[in-house]
Formats: C-alpha cells, structure tokens, sequence
C-alpha cells in the first residue's frame, strides 16, 4: 500500500510538473491533481478506522431538514477523510418490509466500509448518497434497530481481518417507528452490549424536536433515548437546538457536529478559528499555524450558496488545488482545504457574499500527546467501564515529537473536561504540569457527584509559552457515573469504610485442621458444632455493603478477585450477593498480611447501562491462635465424635456378624435328657457388642471350658479355652483343640476337683428340633426298653442336665 502511494506521489509531480505553471484551474487537471489525497505526519494507527454513518431519511424530515443539509454534512465527513479511512453508510428508511429476529421494519444498506483514499473514492461514495436518497428526500418510517444492526454486521466484517477502530454516527430526528418501545427495548439488550465488548462508539444527532416516549423502556424521551446510546458506549450526544443557529435547521449547526465527530476520532486539534460571522458584502480573517503542523484541513462552513471563499497563505498566496493540497468546493455549503506541511505563520480567510459563515482548522502536530492516561483513586478505566462522579479523576500524558517522548519548558498544558447531553452541560477546566515527574504531565479532575452522569470529553492541549496558539491535542471519552461503591464493614462499627480493615482469623491446630479440612462435606457439616462455627483451614470471611450516595444501592452485582500477599495475580474470590446492597466474601487459605480486593461491580442499565468499573480496597487478615475455651470444647467434641463413631461401627459390625444360634442335645450314659437352646444364652451386653459371634460354654448352661463360634451359613464351631483343661474331648476321646474347628460331637469329663458335673455327651446342631421328639429320638437309637423306671430317671437327668449356671455371667 505504501508503495502503491509512492508511485501515485510521483506520477502526480510528474504531471503537474508537465501541466501546472502555476496553479491548477482547469476542471480536469483539478481533478487530477486531486487524486494526490494527504496523508504526511499521520500514523497508520491515527489513520486506520471504520465509520459507519446512519443517515434519517424518514417522512418527518421534510420538517427537520427540508433542504437536505445532514447529506452535505455528510458529504464533508467524507471529504475529511483520508487513506486509512474507511467510510460505510446505512439508509434509516423503511421500504415497507419486515425481518429479522422481531420482524422490525428494515431499514436500507447503501454503501459496505470502503477506503477513502481519494477523491474520486470521496466523489463515489458521495454519489450513492446522493442517488439512493433522491438528493436527500424524505421517504418512509423510522426503523431504528436495523439500521444500527446492519452498522454493527458492517464493522464486524470490515474489522475480521484487520482491528481497526469503530465508530457509528446516528443522524435521526425521532424514536424508532413503529414499534418504538421494542425496537427502543431491543436496542438496549442486544445490540449496546456488542458494541460496548467491541469498544465501538455510538455518536448521536438529534434533529428536530424532544418527543417523549411512553413507559416500558428506560428512557422517557427521545433525546434521552439518543443521550443513552452515546452514554453507553463512550460516543457524544450532539443536538441541533444547540447549534449556533437555534430554532431553525441551518449548516452552521449540523455540518460543525461531523466535522468535530471526524476530529474525535481521527485525532486532531480542532480550533474554533473563526466564529459565527456575517460577511456583509466581503471580510478578511487571519489565523495562525504553527512550525509543527504537518497537516491542516480548513473548513469553512456557509448558510448562502453564493458565498465565496478565498485561502492565502503566509505570502499572500492564493490556495489552489496542487500536489499536496486537495481543494473540496463543489458542495454550496462547505468548502474544504486540506494541506500538507502548511507553512508556519498567519494564514488569511477571505469570505465574500451574503448569510453567515465559520471556519474551523483541524490540524495534525508531529508535536503531539501521548494518548491520556486517566485513573482514580481504588477504580481502574477501561473501554467499557466508568469512573466515579464526585471523586478525584488524574489525568496524565506525555509531550512527544514523532512519537518519541520530549521534554519542552517552552510548551505548557491545559485540559478540559465537559458534558453536553440530554442530562445537561458542564465544562471545567483544569491545569497539568510535570512537577513532580519531568516529562510527564499530570492533573487532577474533581466532577461534582451532581453533575449529570453519562460520556465526558476529557480534552488536553499544548501551547506555545504564550498561549496563543494550540500545538497539539488529545482527547478522550470517558462515562462518569454515579457510582456504588463496594464497602467493607468495619469489624469495629459494623459500618461501611473505604478505609482498610483489619480481620482476625483463627488458625487451630494442626490435628484440628487436617481432621476436619478433609475435602468431605459431611465432615464440613460436622465440625461446625466442635469449631463453633469457624472454618477447619484458616479463611477470612468479610461483610460488605454497595452504597450510592451515601444510600444502600440494591440493584449492584458484585463479584471479586484478591491479591494475596507478596502476589502478583489476582485470584477469583466467591462473593454472595444478598439484600439491601450486602454482599459477603470468603477468602479460603488466608495467609496473614495485606490483602488487595479488587471489586467487579454490575448494575442496572438505567443507572450504569450495565457495569462499572474496577475498585479496589485494602484487607489486613491476622492469623490468632484459638482461646484455651475454644480448644477444649474443640477437643471434648472431638472425642465425643470418635466415641459414637466407634458405637456407629460396633453396632454395624453386630448387625453384619451372626449370632448365637441352634442347639446342644445333652445325653448321659446312651440317654437322652434335654437340650439348650444357644440363643438363650445369657452375656452381657459389651461382650454381645464387641463379640456377637463368640460365646462361652458356661454363659449358654454348659460345662465350663469351652468357647464356640457362629458362622454364617450355619456352621458352629468350638475351641478349648486356652487357661482350660482338657475335660472337653472330640467324638475320638481325643481332647478339643485351642484352635476353632467345626465339630459335632463333645464329651465332657468333669476334673475330680468338681464333683458337682456329671458326664455327659453334646450333640451339637444348627437347627432345633421340640425336646420330646428329640429325646425321644436318641432313647430310641439307644436300644433300651422305655420303663417306666427307665423314663422317671431319664427326667431326672435331664432336669440336672438342663440347669444353667447362671451364678457366673461373664461379660467376656
């Protein structure tokens, strides 16, 4: 691209060398001296941008603009611009059809994002304007939303291969039509934030008069609707009963709105040269351009057609179109002078014919500013949040010269600050200096918390020592809202303070603290009774309130990031939202030091169109050891817990293991004479606790000696016990062993030591069957007649076998 203007440089000098004795005059060698577009002392940056301009041609403007002038206003923003600009244009005209998402009437694309490197580009595109409008007649209704869609598709495309700045500049003279309240609606939700996340501006022009607008929406009116759109994306709200002619559509009010919407964006110093003046017949004016300009545009604004107007430079000189000078006179109420390396010195304007004209310059200074670095106090700015009405604003820059930063005691700063919007004015002007940092120039802004909230021009300008005339500028928008402010409450007052606070957090012991920090939230649940509420791992809970204005705001979403100590990057932090403005934080892991809290604040759109920006506030956490009260409750509880867990288990365990079951026949010599039943036995309760499954002979009626256990699936086994004898044997006289094992025949030998035991076989089964079927049973396996004799002693015997000892209840 570079190479290509190179060579259109060169052929230019070459033809004008073959066709220009002096100055270009005849209609085609202008023309053609005219393909050579400025561009010297520009970066690529300052001219790299997509502006797309949504023009009303609606019905009611045959009363707003009868003669048309938003489209010769137009014709200069496109005549201002240069290589790098990229200019699209979208028709705010229904055609009677309906689509997209909500079926809104359609408005009209005329004009994709196209380069205005030349005239030619500039005539082109004036062209379609022209013939798509019918020389800027009123057409059909007002459809609102689509046109700014259709904006919005047109900068995402001319910005997906390259990034360029974006920008829109709405014309219009009323509220969308039909369907106000839902296009107005739509607007708001849909669109503003995808122009907000793309940090694209929205500059208003309101035509025409205030109308209102009915309930539904956040807006009561239509310059409060146009006001809003530019509040929430950092553009300008611009109104024609402002401009310097009031009660009439006139140039001298719209044309000054575009041209200072193209020096916003494209970084140049405007000066209001030449006020509003009345030539009476012929009149002469002089200006000043310094040695740093390396690009001058003149614009001189007119109300007659037939007004003329002559350019001389420093020599007396009359400005011609010519290599490096493009001259735009075709239009009957601009004329357009843009000159490369202007030299230094009064330039002189001459102005005949009747009507009013102004002139304004917009110049581009390789003495220039940095782009301005603008901060408060705990809030960071950024392209889609605001900073705070009613709190010191810093503003800050750099002197440079070619982009490389200077420092010149000859050049001194000044910086001004206004709002002009459907809230009302205010304008302040403040002073830098570089005092405390040489080369770097700073100042403070204090905007009064009554100032109406919305999108501020901050603007800077360098001077000459005498300040006389302005070298460069810089200049930037900026929402100043009235902003909730999140608090935290003081543990000492429990009120809310923009002051750091100090917060004690109780670390417990290790034990403490890896027992019940176990990642389990049963565990989490139960702590809360032994710790009192505190958390196992050290962690600063933190209270909270959202205030604007000194009142509880309700309507804030808070969320947060903190920066531990000796940090560098900020970690999310989970905040809770509650009523009435309140809000709680958590910081897990709480190391002790200073903590930096940095606040993402939300609200409602009607207050903020959405969000706020970034505050900051100061934590102090101190980690203390728990009181001695604290610990032992601590602890005491603690032991509570471990005994009824183990209770928990042991009842689990006696519940899974098998129980005393089945029963032992007794029979003495051949003869049955009764049975125990072993879920009869008596034990008690710790050892039916600890030991479901065991059981001593002598705890279910039996001879002492022996110990059995239940299986499941039936089986019971014995063992000997080991501080036993060995009166216990197996069906083969040999004596039971220590070790369990599945038997199911015993004999008992009672030790000569005790006299009171008889000897006697156990038959030893899992099931029972009734007494007297069963003794019946053995008598009859016994061979022996049943007497009568022979029955009266097996009773006998069986009520001796069948006596349980219970004389003797060992709990184990």
């Amino acid at each position: 691209m570079k190479a290509f203007f190179h060579i259109c440089y060169i052929l230019g000098a070459l033809l004008s060398a073959l066709l220009l004795t002096g100055s270009i005059t005849s209609p085609a060698s202008q023309a053609l001296a005219q393909t050579i577009r400025r561009g010297a002392g520009l970066t690529p940056a300052e001219q790299n941008s997509v502006t797309i301009l949504v023009l009303d041609m609606s019905g009611s403007m045959s009363a707003s603009d009868p003669a048309g002038l938003r489209c010769s206003a137009a014709n200069a923003f496109i005549d201002l611009s240069g290589p790098g600009n990229y200019i699209g244009v979208v028709a705010l005209d229904g055609n009677g059809t309906t689509g997209g998402p909500h079926n809104f009437p359609l408005a009209q694309s005329w004009a994709n994002p196209g380069e205005m490197a030349t005239p030619l580009q500039h005539q082109a595109l004036q062209k379609t304007i022209t013939e798509q409008s019918h020389h800027c007649q009123p057409d059909s209704t007002t459809p609102t939303y689509d046109a700014l869609h259709r904006a919005l598709q047109m900068l995402q495309q001319a910005t997906q291969d390259q990034p360029r700045p974006g920008s829109v500049v709405l014309l219009t003279d009323g509220n969308p039509d039909p369907g106000t309240n839902d296009q107005v609606n739509a607007i708001q939700s849909e669109l503003l934030p995808q122009f907000k996340q793309h940090n694209w501006s929205i500059d208003t022009i309101a035509l025409g008069n205030n109308a209102p607008i009915q309930a539904g929406t956040p807006y009561h009116s239509f310059h409060e609707f146009l006001s809003g759109l530019a509040n929430a994306t950092s553009g300008k709200f611009y109104d024609d009963a402002n401009g310097v002619i009031q009660g009439q559509p006139s140039p001298l009010n719209i044309a000054p709105f575009f041209v200072d919407i193209f020096a916003r964006h494209n970084h140049r110093t405007v000066g209001d040269d030449i006020g509003l003046t009345q030539p009476n017949g012929s009149v002469s004016r002089a200006f000043n351009v310094t040695s740093y300009t390396d690009n001058l545009d003149v614009v001189v604004i007119k109300d007659q057609p037939g007004t003329t107007v002559v350019l001389q430079d420093p020599q007396g000189h009359n400005i011609s179109a010519q290599p490096g000078v493009f001259v735009s006179n075709a239009d009957p109420y601009y004329v357009i002078y843009s000159i490369d390396r202007p030299q230094q010195g009064d330039w002189n304007l001459a102005v005949t014919g009747s009507g009013r004209f102004l002139m304004k310059s917009l110049k581009a200074s390789s003495l220039a500013l940095s782009a301005l670095d603008i901060s408060q106090a705990n809030l960071q700015s950024g392209a889609q949040s605001a900073l705070a009405l009613g709190q010191p604003i810093t503003v800050s820059t750099h002197l440079t010269y070619h982009g490389e930063a200077i420092t010149d005691n000859t050049v001194s700063l000044t910086g001004h600050v206004a709002y002009n919007g459907a809230g009302g004015q205010y304008s302040q002007d403040f002073a830098l200096d570089s005092k405390a940092t040489p080369g770097t120039y700073t100042g403070t802004i204090f905007v009064p918390e009554n100032a109406p909230s919305g999108s501020y021009d901050i603007t800077v300008n360098s001077y000459s020592v005498s300040l006389a005339h302005t070298l460069s500028s810089q200049l930037r928008s900026l929402r100043l809202e009235h902003f909730p402010e999140p608090n935290l409450l003081s543990p000492a007052t429990q009120q809310p303070t923009d002051q750091e606070i100090t917060v004690q957090v109780v670390e417990w012991d290790t034990a403490l603290r890896l027992l019940y920090g176990l990642p389990f939230s049963p565990i989490a649940w139960l702590s809360q009774w032994p710790l009192q509420g505190i958390p196992a791992q050290p962690a600063a809970s933190i209270e909270g309130q959202t205030l604007l204005r000194q009142q509880a705001y309700t309507h804030a979403q808070v969320r947060a990031e903190a920066i531990p100590p000796n940090a560098k990057d900020p970690v999310p932090v989970q905040v809770q939202n509650r009523q009435g403005g309140r809000f709680a934080l958590a910081l897990p892991n709480a190391q002790s030091g200073p903590y930096r809290l940095l606040f993402h604040t939300r609200g409602s759109f009607a207050d903020s169109h959405g969000d706020f920006g970034t505050i900051q506030r100061e934590l102090r956490v101190a980690l203390v050891a728990p009181t001695w009260l604290q610990t032992l409750r601590a602890w005491l509880i603690t032991l509570l817990y471990g005994l009824l867990l183990l209770l928990l288990v042991l009842l689990v365990r006696y519940a899974l293991l098998p129980h005393p079951f089945g029963e032992v026949l007794v029979s003495q010599e051949g003869e049955a004479v009764g049975n125990i039943r072993l879920q009869r036995a008596r034990r008690g309760p710790l050892q039916a606790l600890l030991h479901p499954q065991l059981l001593r002979s002598r705890q279910a009626g039996l001879p002492p000696g022996l110990r059995l256990r239940f299986k499941h699936g039936g089986g019971i086994e014995v063992a000997r016990d080991a501080s036993a004898g060995t009166s216990w044997h197996k069906s083969d006289s040999e004596p039971v062993q220590p070790a369990f094992q599945e038997l199911h025949e015993l004999h008992y030998r009672p030790p000569e030591e005790d006299p009171g035991e008889a000897m006697a076989t156990y038959h030893i089964q899992a099931r029972h069957t009734p007494d007297t079927e069963e003794i019946d049973k053995l008598y009859e396996e016994s061979g022996r007649p049943d007497t009568s004799s022979s029955r009266s002693n097996r009773h006998q015997k069986r009520r001796k076998a069948a006596h349980i000892d219970n004389s003797e209840d060992d709990i184990f």
